[in-house]
């Protein structure tokens, strides 16, 4: 099964409706779906340059591609008996209305639906955030034994960020730190750290919101500390249930001046600002993710991911779902129209009851693509499926919370209840 061929057939039922008789033109059309790469607008833009191909299956093809909410055949035939008058006398008006009609579809497909969940009120629930920019402080330390002292009340950042303890003497650490700190390239870090996280009031405002949601589900949860730090390049995160220190500068995105060297290019995409809450509560997550450690099964670990995107979701329900798979917007819209496909390859390949750790790695773990699946699947699609179950148990069961989901540990139980089952093309 591939994953890049737009799975809708063509069969006479469409070349009949639409009136083409070139029945390989028109798969040449179907086939180059965008899943071929072609952006948004341009294809249609091309039909009339594909030998054999008439206007009216382009007409056609904008109506799927853009995925013009018109469900009945009757409709899309009218709309189909508007377009051929149109395109009457030798078709002199087909240019013109080839473009009204890309114009007409790009303005359509730019239209996305709320991302937001239903979520419980909050607005009564307080919570106080104050982010401690230890990044500041170290950007200003004037000596060793400043840095030293610094470290000495830090010990946590000390240890995982600087791993003092790897030292056969800390002051070895302290040296070689403080001549960072004052290298020109640090300088121009901080700088770029500034001008791209400002006075992170923004990003304070999105810890508080998934906080508060925290405390509605965990009434006893503590919030965590929160601690801003530049090491250049030292170390991205640390997170327990007391604390949590980010490591700016790992979160400047793939176009800064001093990337992280060591991560691929389709993993560093995701350490730029707007994915770090969301990344961050994706994580916190696993402090209350129940699982059973016996059960080596693809499966067990899909619900697992699934369960942790549940919950990391419902603490920032109105963000985009990419921001928390990772994916971009343009994957994340054609995994959700190819469920079905990509759900058919897990079966076909026999992965969700495999426990080879080597097999599941391609389904599960970080790479650029899920090439079992098809040359476009983005990696990691297992995890994604395992969200999909778990949205499908949650909607099977609404009387079940969020802290008795993060509780369950049978994933064979989740998916079974969960009744998913993608529904065809």
């Amino acid at each position: 099964m591939r994953f890049d061929v737009y799975p809708r057939p063509v069969t006479k039922k469409l070349l009949t409706l639409i009136g083409i008789s070139n029945k390989k033109a028109a798969e040449r059309l179907v086939a180059a779906s965008p899943f071929m790469g072609f952006p948004p607008g341009s294809f249609v833009m091309r039909c009339e340059t594909i030998p054999g191909v008439s206007f009216k299956l382009s007409f056609v093809w904008a109506i799927e591609a853009f995925k013009l909410k018109i469900t009945k055949l009757a409709a899309i035939k009218d709309f189909m008996v508007t377009g051929n008058k149109m395109i009457s006398n030798q078709n002199k008006y087909a240019p013109g209305l080839l473009l009204l009609v890309a114009v007409f579809f790009i303005l359509n497909s730019c239209k996305t639906k709320d991302q937001c969940i239903e979520a419980p009120d909050v607005s009564d629930i307080s919570v106080n955030i104050n982010i401690e920019r230890l990044d500041k402080q170290l950007h200003k330390i004037p000596t060793k034994d400043d840095l030293a002292k610094f470290l000495s009340e830090n010990k946590m950042f000390a240890e995982t960020f600087l791993d003092i303890s790897q030292y056969p003497d800390p002051r070895i650490l302290i040296d070689r730190y403080f001549k960072l700190l004052n290298d020109p390239n640090i300088d121009s870090l901080f700088i770029e750290v500034n001008n791209t996280f400002g006075d992170l009031e923004d990003i304070r405002k999105q810890f508080e919101e998934a906080f508060r949601y925290v405390k509605y589900y965990y009434p006893e949860a503590k919030v965590p500390k929160i601690k801003t730090v530049v090491t250049g390049i030292a170390h991205d995160l640390y997170l327990s249930d007391s604390l949590i220190i980010i490591g700016l500068d790992y979160y400047l995105g793939p176009n800064s001046k001093y990337p992280p060297m060591d991560i691929p290019g389709y993993i560093l995409k995701r350490y730029q600002k707007e994915y770090m809450v969301p990344q961050i509560m994706l994580l916190y997550s696993s402090l209350y993710n129940k699982t059973n450690y016996k059960d080596k099964t693809a499966l067990a670990d899909m619900i697992y991911y699934g369960k942790a995107f549940y919950m990391a979701k419902n603490l920032l329900p109105c963000t985009p779902d990419s921001l928390f798979t990772g994916y971009t917007a343009f994957e994340t819209e054609d995994i959700d129209e190819h469920e079905p496909v990509i759900w058919a390859g897990l079966l076909e390949n026999e992965a969700l009851y495999e426990t080879d750790h080597i097999i599941k790695d391609k389904f599960l773990s970080e790479r650029p693509k899920t090439y079992e699946i098809g040359e476009n699947c983005p990696g990691r699609i297992g995890r994604w499926i395992g969200w999909r179950i778990v949205q499908k148990y949650m909607e099977k069961h609404p009387d079940v919370t969020l802290p008795q989901l993060m509780e369950m540990t049978d994933a064979q139980k989740i998916f079974q209840e969960s009744k998913y089952k993608p529904i065809p093309y």
